[in-house]
């Protein structure tokens, strides 16, 4: 293997000293540049709910292997949706943590970019973020954090005074089965106290757009001393965008956009605790066989998984994608995203235990519990 690390950074030494096991690496999509998870090179990683569909990306491997029970947590790297996309389609918990709570050393989309961990369960979820969370001397933009903590379980779970807002026209963009998988919610968190809070968050578009120049520009930098052509298909479009099309006036613009966005973001968390959305506007897509060869760039694709990410990333919010049920023929998961302001990270997971406990149960087509003891 080429390469090779020498030491560990910040995120895999917390987790080696608290008493993690590591047992190995996963596949993802190439250089993280994908939500679909496909690698040509490496191999593409299958859902267990349905091995004919994506796990998601671009940490695709990491919540396959969770999904499965090859192991209880997995790391992931999240620019735009790489956490929190695979978590949902793949019917586990993953979080994208509050801008450099988790400190880690990585340049490519270094102001986009968030480690964090993929989950069996909320619980593990939990002990992973407070093991990984926290300040780290050798990266200044995490030092200035409060200390990470999380919130024992409640029981019976009361949520009176939780303030959830959802953004109606926004969810109108979902699948049907994950649109009423989403009011079902909805209409059980007010059963349980929330006050639910109708928001909306203007101009969208232009922080999608806003977060797409940012990114290809950041990790098209990034591989700036790699020839494109060693990349595969879709790769290469995505790097060929950020070199040759995108210049200093798009970043700096969509840098205006993204400190327009920090202000509403501001504005939505005075309103509401906990921000509500599906975690992809549509279910786990179909793995055609010509993917595995050339890869997949289809960018109305692209977009329905990335439609309720955007923010998170490009102002630095936590985000957790739960799952909340499944599709009723295909089997496959359907998950929530909640967001909440800046070091809340308590609030999402204390919310998410909730939902699990009401989420119906599936165990995957593929599963291969390493923890469950054997029945032989």
């Amino acid at each position: 293997m080429n390469d090779m690390a020498t030491e560990d950074d910040a995120p895999i030494a917390r987790l080696r000293q608290a008493g993690a096991i590591f047992v190995g690496k996963t596949n993802m999509h190439e250089i993280g540049m994908g939500t679909f998870g496909i690698n040509i090179f490496t191999g593409t990683p299958r859902n267990p709910y349905n091995d004919q569909h994506m796990t998601g990306g671009s940490s695709s491997g990491s919540a396959a292997a969770v999904a499965a029970g090859l192991v209880p947590l997995a790391i992931g790297c999240d620019g735009g949706g790489s956490i929190r996309i695979p978590a949902g389609l793949c019917g586990i918990v993953g979080i994208k943590a509050t801008y450099m709570r988790v400190p880690f050393h990585f340049q490519g989309g270094p102001s986009v970019a968030n480690v964090g961990p993929l989950a069996a369960t909320v619980q593990d979820l939990a002990l992973a973020y407070a093991v990984l969370g926290g300040a780290d001397p050798d990266q200044p933009l995490s030092v200035c954090q409060p200390p990470p903590f999380v919130l024992p379980p409640s029981t019976p779970p009361s949520l009176a005074g939780l303030r959830v807002g959802v953004f109606s026209a926004y969810v109108e963009g979902s699948d049907p089965q994950i649109k009423s998988a989403f009011w079902d919610t909805v209409a059980y968190l007010r059963e349980l106290g929330a006050t639910v809070v109708e928001v909306e968050i203007p101009h969208l578009q232009a922080l999608h757009l806003s977060h797409s120049i940012t990114i290809l520009t950041e990790i098209s930098q990034h591989f700036d001393s790699q020839p494109v052509a060693s990349f595969s298909p879709d790769v290469q479009i995505a790097l060929a965008l950020g070199k040759q099309t995108l210049d200093s006036a798009d970043f700096l613009a969509a840098q205006k956009i993204r400190a327009y966005a920090l202000g509403v973001t501001n504005q939505l968390f005075h309103q509401v605790d906990v921000f509500l959305t599906p975690t992809t506007a549509t279910l786990a897509p179909r793995l055609e066989n010509d993917v595995f060869k050339a890869g997949l760039s289809e960018l109305s694709l692209t977009t329905a998984l990335m439609r309720y990410i955007i923010l998170g990333n490009m102002v630095g919010i936590p985000g957790l994608s739960v799952p909340i049920g499944f599709a009723d023929e295909s089997n496959l998961p359907i998950s929530l995203q909640l967001q909440a302001k800046h070091w809340n990270e308590h609030v999402l997971i204390d919310l998410a235990r909730t939902l699990e406990a009401r989420a119906p149960t599936k165990k995957p087509t593929l599963y291969f519990s390493i923890l469950e003891p054997s029945s032989a």
